[in-house]
């Protein structure tokens, strides 16, 4: 297979970007873009065109179902909530943003770094259909490809409600980042059910 180019930072930003101003076009023609950068967009490209790159320039092409599913998140997106997120989830996509520096202006900017930065802890068979990862040492994320049925996540809240003892996950929230559905929930460590 031919080699590809590795996009850089500073694209993948001005990419995201230029999502951000189509989608502001299209709700108004009219709108004044310069107001929908970010306050700090030629520092951010500066400092994304600064850094040095320490991996090769091209990599193998990838076959898709080889691609990891944070690819496909695009913080221009609405977010849909489709069961709330709990406090500690917002509180911990606030002190990331925080502690990292990060001058994402939306939550949904904030939030797609968090998932960014957390540790992989399952790729399914394909990677861009499902993947879990750790966003602290208490929550973690599944992220699943055109999710419609959310029967895992409702049997989450059933269990925990009527059957409490249960050592489950609790369910801290699910939204929706098209076409990429992430649901929330509590870290449980130790042995996974298959395991037992």
């Amino acid at each position: 297979m031919e080699p590809v180019p590795t996009p850089s930072k500073a694209r993948r930003f001005n990419e995201r970007t230029l999502k951000k101003l189509q989608a502001a076009f299209e709700l108004d023609p009219e709108v004044d873009l310069v107001t929908k950068l970010p306050t700090d967009y030629s520092n951010r490209l500066d400092g994304w065109r600064s850094q040095k790159i320490t991996v090769p320039e091209t990599t193998a092409r990838k076959r898709p179902d080889e691609a990891d599913i944070r690819l496909s998140l695009d913080a221009s997106v609405p977010i849909e909530t489709i069961y709330p997120l709990s406090q500690s989830v917002l509180d911990l996509v606030e002190n990331l943003s925080q502690s990292s520096g990060s001058t994402s202006d939306t939550f949904s900017e904030r939030l797609v770094e968090m998932i960014q930065a957390s540790q992989i802890l399952y790729t399914g068979p394909s990677a861009r259909c499902k993947m879990a990862f750790k966003c602290n040492s208490s929550i973690v994320l599944k992220a699943v490809r055109n999710m419609t049925d959310f029967t895992e996540y409702t049997t989450l809240q059933y269990l925990r409600q009527h059957l409490p003892n249960i050592p489950i996950p609790e369910p801290l929230g699910l939204l929706r980042l098209d076409p990429v559905v992430l649901i929330f929930m509590s870290y449980q460590p130790g042995s996974t059910l298959t395991n037992v």
